[in-house]
C-alpha cells in the first residue's frame, strides 16, 4: 500500500464535468496557497450523471462496512454536536431569518422540479439509482490505500453515503 493518498472527487448534478475543469481550478488554488499541485497525487473522478437519471442495472445497495455506534454513544455524539453548534451560534449572535419573500415557497417548489434537482431527488428516493451510483464509485477505487474524499454539491451527499461502505482496506487520510 502506497503512503500517498488517493483523491476521490465526487461531482454534483449535471453532466459530471466531462472536461475535468474542477481539477485545473483546484490545482491553481492549491498552488496559489503554497500547496503542491495534483500532478503528484492519484486522482479518481468517476462519472455517473447517466446513473442519476435512470437505473440501467439492478445492483444491490452495497453493504455497510462500518458499524453504527451503540445507542448510548450515538446519543453522546449528538449531545456533543449540539453543544458545539450552540457555542458557535452564541459566538455568531442571534440569526435574523428576515420576513421572507412573497411567493418564495412557490419558487422553491418549482425549482425542485428542474432537471438538476431531479437527479438529486432520484439519488435520495430511488434505491436502484442510489445502488447503481455507489457501486460505480466503489468499482473505481483500488483495493487498498489512503483515501481523501472531496464531494461537490450532490457529490457531498454521495460521499457521506459512501464513507460507511468503503472497504476496510481503504483508510481515511486525515
Amino acid at each position: 500500500m502506497s503512503n500517498k493518498p488517493i483523491l476521490l472527487f465526487l461531482h454534483g448534478v449535471g453532466d459530471g464535468d466531462q472536461d475535468d475543469k474542477w481539477r485545473l481550478r483546484l490545482t491553481e488554488s492549491l498552488v496559489r496557497l503554497g500547496y503542491p499541485d495534483l500532478d503528484t497525487v492519484q486522482v479518481i473522478a468517476p462519472k455517473y450523471p447517466h446513473s442519476l437519471v435512470n437505473s440501467d442495472d439492478n445492483f444491490p445497495l452495497p453493504g455497510l462496512t462500518i458499524k453504527q455506534p451503540p445507542r448510548e454513544a450515538a446519543k453522546k455524539n449528538r449531545r456533543d454536536f449540539e453543544r458545539r453548534i450552540g457555542a458557535v451560534e452564541f459566538r455568531l449572535g442571534r440569526h435574523d431569518r428576515g420576513n421572507g419573500r412573497l411567493g418564495g415557497d412557490a419558487v422553491i417548489n418549482l425549482a425542485v422540479g428542474l432537471p438538476p434537482f431531479i437527479q438529486a431527488r432520484n439519488y435520495m428516493n430511488d434505491l436502484h439509482i442510489r445502488a447503481q451510483v455507489l457501486n460505480r464509485v466503489l468499482k473505481s477505487l483500488p483495493e487498498a490505500g489512503q483515501l481523501v474524499v472531496v464531494g461537490h454539491s450532490l457529490g457531498s451527499v454521495i460521499a457521506a453515503d459512501l464513507v460507511r461502505r468503503l472497504p476496510a482496506s481503504m483508510s481515511p487520510a486525515w
